[in-house]
């Protein structure tokens, strides 16, 4: 997998609590795209890729809480989906 497999559609604001959740600010109009996905990608500033699996949803106005058991408190990088599970369903 490769950067250029991948299309942005959120960043990671910061982690809250400990308990795997992030919120995530997002880069897209169409915010429920977000309860497509069963997988995010985070990159790294090294370009490093990790896939996260996906637990929960919580979509409000301005920002997107994702839990996932995989994202540790802490990790604020890049959040990017793959574009093909990003448009497939």
């Amino acid at each position: 997998m490769e950067i250029e497999d991948l299309i942005s559609i959120g960043v990671i604001k910061k982690a809250i609590g400990n308990n795997g959740f992030i919120a995530v600010i997002p880069e897209t109009d169409f915010p429920e795209h977000f309860k497509k996905l069963s997988k995010i990608f985070l990159v790294f500033p090294d370009e490093t890729i990790q896939s996260k699996t996906i637990q929960f949803y919580n979509i409000s106005e301005k920002n997107i809480s994702i839990k996932s058991s995989d994202i540790k408190n802490g990790e604020k990088e890049i959040l990017i989906p793959l574009l093909d599970q990003f448009i497939a369903r």
